[in-house]
């Protein structure tokens, strides 16, 4: 695949190719999501407040199915901006402006 942003380009390259391939498989096996599950309850006793920041068009964790309940599980202000997974590469100035908002 051929990958046009150079700042992605940078990201995936670890996975071209054969070795790439595996090196994404064992990341992908050694992900254990009972890492962040734990976390939510921690999360949501914090006293300030919480921004939970996604991109409209994730595919790899769309909206509607993690995005909005994430948010309402940990109390949090939700702010969706255009763009996909990798929001400092599709929004970067929406997503610094969020931010900044945000922590001001």
């Amino acid at each position: 695949m051929r990958v046009k942003d150079p700042a992605l380009r940078e990201i995936v390259a670890s996975y071209e190719g054969e070795e790439g391939g595996r090196r994404l498989i064992r990341a992908a096996q050694a992900f254990d999501p009972r890492q962040t599950e734990s976390i939510g309850e921690d999360l949501r006793k914090l006293p300030m407040p919480c921004l939970v920041v996604w991109g409209e068009r994730d595919e790899y964790l769309p909206l509607r199915e993690i995005g909005e309940p994430l948010a309402q599980a940990l109390r949090a202000r939700l702010v969706v901006l255009p763009g996909g997974h990798f929001l400092p590469l599709d929004a970067p100035e929406e997503l610094a402006a969020t931010l900044l908002s945000f922590l001001t």
